[in-house]
């Protein structure tokens, strides 16, 4: 049998660029990685302490961080609790990349709010679910970044003073794009 060599002219590139377009999708993939943060966050609005993520604890992190792509998706899991039992509060969570804050009006200058929102009543405690997050969530973009970069820290406040706030039980979870 022979093979126009027309033919050949356009099966040839098209082979090339399917075999191309394959080895991309078989070589990339998405991963979920789950990181729990070990330190918890206690604030006040005169005591600040911040929880340090190194997501090269991760193996899954660790094992794709020189392939991601990009940050899917990030979420969270975690308690709160007002540790005051007379006045209600409006939870926060901070991100930056800087750990040395002292001071609420220095995390609200200049660390990025990503949750927002959240309701306490006096004494309250509520667990958030990685799926009750996404109500939460703000300035997504940022958040990504930051997670891309491999290390943060996160900063739990609250909108009014005084506050007492605890955040415990934190888990990161993140998606990734990763590949050649």
């Amino acid at each position: 049998m022979k093979i126009d060599k027309k033919y050949l002219l356009i099966l040839i590139p098209f082979l090339t660029l399917l075999g191309i377009w394959i080895q991309g999708c078989l070589l990339s993939g998405t991963y979920v990685i789950t990181f729990k943060v070990e330190e918890e966050i206690i604030s006040t609005e005169k005591i600040l302490n911040s929880a340090s993520v190194d997501l090269s604890d991760n193996d899954t992190w660790a094992d794709h961080e020189e392939d991601i792509k990009y940050v899917d998706e990030v979420a969270f899991t975690f308690k709160v609790e007002n540790l005051i039992s007379t006045d209600s509060t409006t939870g926060q969570l901070y991100i930056t990349d800087i750990d040395t804050f002292t001071q609420v009006d220095d995390i609200r200058d200049n660390a990025t709010l990503i949750v927002d929102g959240i309701e306490l009543g006096p004494g309250e405690m509520k667990h958030i679910l990685w799926n009750e997050c996404f109500q939460y969530i703000l300035n997504l973009d940022i958040l990504k970044e930051q997670v891309e970069s491999g290390t943060f820290h996160l900063y739990g406040i609250c909108r009014n003073t005084p506050f007492h706030v605890r955040f415990y039980d934190i888990v990161a979870v993140i998606t990734v794009t990763a590949g050649i």
